[in-house]
């Protein structure tokens, strides 16, 4: 290669370096490279809109109205709101969080949103004036959701393996390329529609670009929020690790059912610690159910710890747990994501000792 060449190359990265700062300077942390169809269909351009009443959701069967009072909000899919039979709003979690509090916690969850449809409202919520219902903290409970969209929207049915999917996910770290992405790339996947799904699990692939998508978009939650002086709590996502996973057609022994039902083999031997094992293995290996795995929770953690401005209820571990093993109790669940009214009222005491302390 000629010295011209060398500092063509050279000249060519060093400009690349100072537009990439310059843009996470103005933009802070990258996005997604690519825009998913929002679980919400194209209903809603926005998520709030300002009426005689004050702001208030578009999404929402019944709006919420964010009073200028409003200490927090609650943002999150079904097993925040409408997705227990039987519940009513004021018996979900965010409203019992707001009674033992003594302060305003509404519920602006929604069944299917993710966290991109999470992100676009923080980002909605964190733009509203000061006294307009702005809140103070915003908390969310995500994780779940991102898997079962994926799966649903068949957003990644076509994503690349290998060496390929490695190279994908070193570029993603880039702002300028998930600025590109964003801007010449259409909208991936479908608008779901109702009935049932026929569609198989997820890749590996896939389900790793999803947590992958997952992570930067919680990363952008922080940075929206701090920027704006609001607190940010995360709430680590539980699951009924009893409920067996629906791989039906794997016949390998690592198969989830298979990985499931050695967990109760090993549980009924007394071996807890084994079995406690297994039962978070068949859930984070299950690729139908789509529960969030280990690896959220632990990623909450994380961040939590890196920035004063973020806070964990830490479901996980604090929630009521099973009489025989140290898991979330199964009488918290009525199905393997959304919590029964004792779930509901459990994870509002939690939250509400959180927010207490802050």
């Amino acid at each position: 290669m000629s010295r011209l060449r060398v500092f063509a190359v050279l000249f060519g990265m060093m400009l690349l370096g100072i537009g990439e700062l310059g843009l996470r300077f103005t933009l802070g942390p990258p996005p997604p490279a690519v825009r998913v169809f929002s679980a919400l269909g194209q209903k809603h351009p926005q998520f709030l809109e300002e009426g005689s009443g004050g702001w208030a959701t578009t999404y929402q069967m019944v709006p919420t109205v964010l009073h200028e009072d409003t200490y927090a909000v609650v943002v999150g899919g079904s097993t925040v709101h409408r997705g227990s039979p039987g519940v009513v709003t004021d018996s979900e979690f965010p409203a019992i969080a707001g009674r033992g509090l003594g302060r305003p916690v509404l519920n602006l969850g929604a069944p299917g949103l993710d966290s991109h449809d999470l992100l676009s409202l923080v980002e909605e919520l964190t733009d509203l004036p000061v006294g307009a219902g702005r809140p103070e903290v915003i908390v969310v409970y995500a994780g779940h959701n991102d898997f079962g969209n994926a799966r649903f929207h068949a957003r990644y049915g076509s994503v690349s393996s290998g060496l390929s999917a490695h190279l994908q996910s070193r570029l993603e770290s880039l702002q300028i390329y998930s600025q590109l992405g964003r801007l010449v790339r259409p909208v991936r996947g479908m608008v779901r529609s109702g009935g049932e799904d026929d569609f198989s699990g997820l890749e590996q692939a896939a389900w790793e670009q999803v947590l992958r998508h997952f992570a930067k978009n919680v990363e952008r939650l922080r940075h929206v929020t701090e920027r704006a002086g609001i607190h940010l709590t995360l709430v680590t996502p539980v699951s009924n690790l009893f409920e067996t996973p629906r791989d039906s057609a794997c016949d390998a022994v690592d198969c989830p059912p298979r990985v499931h039902a050695l967990a109760l083999e090993r549980l009924s031997e007394g071996k807890k610690d084994e079995a406690k094992t297994l039962f978070m293995d068949a859930r984070d290996q299950d690729r139908i159910a789509l529960r969030a795995p280990t690896s959220v929770a632990e990623m909450f953690r994380e961040l939590a710890e890196k920035h004063p401005s973020v806070s964990v209820v830490d479901a996980v571990s604090l929630m009521p747990r099973h009489w025989e093993l140290d898991v979330v109790a199964d009488q918290m669940f009525v199905d393997p994501i959304h919590l029964s009214h004792a779930g509901h009222a459990a994870l509002g005491a939690l939250l509400a000792d959180h927010l207490v302390g802050l």
